[in-house]
């Protein structure tokens, strides 16, 4: 899936309760490619568990990545987020 695609996909599934749960139901993780699948693999456990889109938790749910000792890792994460 294109990296813009993805990047609109995961704001909906992040902050939008209605196209949220539709995207989940429709679209499967494995469409997601590198960073994008872990966030999107993060949003879809936390609509399965609580049936809202993370929203202002979104870097709680990503807190692993965000602490890692892989400095790397970390900016790439952040630098997601933020965008």
């Amino acid at each position: 899936m294109l990296g813009g695609l993805q990047e609109s996909l995961l704001v909906l599934l992040s902050f939008n309760p209605k196209e949220a749960q539709i995207i989940r139901n429709i679209v499967d993780i494995n469409l997601f490619g590198g960073l994008y699948r872990t966030l999107a693999t993060r949003c879809y456990e936390h609509l399965d568990r609580f049936k809202q889109p993370p929203g202002d938790h979104l870097p709680d749910i990503m807190g692993d990545k965000l602490e890692s000792d892989n400095k790397r890792e970390v900016s790439l994460y952040t630098d997601l987020l933020e965008n």
